[in-house]
């Protein structure tokens, strides 16, 4: 980095791509870090049906996220899980209960689907919050 040598895209393993570490190689250096995804391991991925988190699109600018069948989540909170910025997301339950996919989606028993993400912010080092 010191030379100006970086290069765009920095070809690495599963240990190397955390989301965290994008957003730092990214802020820090400029550049992408690439390689293949870590395994999901919610119980949608481990089953093969349903809809893992990777299904929905997460609007940041709009605060919303969007479901495979097109609906909008009805709430957005910033909240802390065990100091770490996080996103809780809730969809409607009676837009879910409405949905013919929800057992898949929600599991047997949940009203509605409730989803819980780090933002961006989280994956950012103290000194890099600060600019």
């Amino acid at each position: 980095a010191d030379k100006g040598l970086l290069p765009a895209q920095h070809i690495v393993d599963t240990g190397y791509l955390s989301a965290e570490q994008r957003v730092q190689a990214q802020h820090d250096f400029g550049l992408d870090l690439v390689g293949p995804a870590r395994i999901d391991s919610s119980w949608q991925a481990k089953a093969g049906k349903g809809f893992a988190m990777d299904a929905f699109t997460i609007d940041w600018d709009a605060q919303h996220v969007t479901c495979p069948m097109g609906v909008h989540s009805s709430s957005w909170s910033p909240a802390t899980d065990g100091g770490t910025p996080v996103v809780k997301v809730k969809f409607s339950a009676t837009d879910c209960q409405a949905c013919p996919h929800r057992s898949d989606c929600v599991g047997p028993t949940a009203t509605r689907r409730i989803m819980t993400f780090k933002t961006v912010i989280a994956h950012l080092s103290p000194a890099a919050r600060m600019h």
